[in-house]
């Protein structure tokens, strides 16, 4: 994980520049919010070399003293 020193709404807008940055096709994206304040970003990033899909998740949870980004990711073949 990555903690920040920034609001979960900044670092919401980091990710998803981050994700436009990259290329990824993004499905999903959950603003942090609601009861637990959590935020979510749900795309598809292509490997450089074959374009096989892989699946990317990124997280992020609310800190007292700032944020906290989690990023997964899984390929769907293999």
């Amino acid at each position: 994980p990555l903690t920040l020193d920034v609001t979960p709404e900044e670092a919401f807008e980091l990710v998803r520049k981050a994700a436009a940055n990259r290329g990824w096709q993004v499905v999903e994206a959950v603003r942090p919010g609601g009861r637990v304040g959590l935020g979510r970003l749900e795309a598809v990033d292509r490997t450089f070399l074959l374009k096989l899909p892989d699946d990317v998740t990124v997280r992020i949870r609310p800190r007292a003293d700032g944020s906290r980004v989690d990023v997964r990711s899984a390929s769907r073949i293999g």
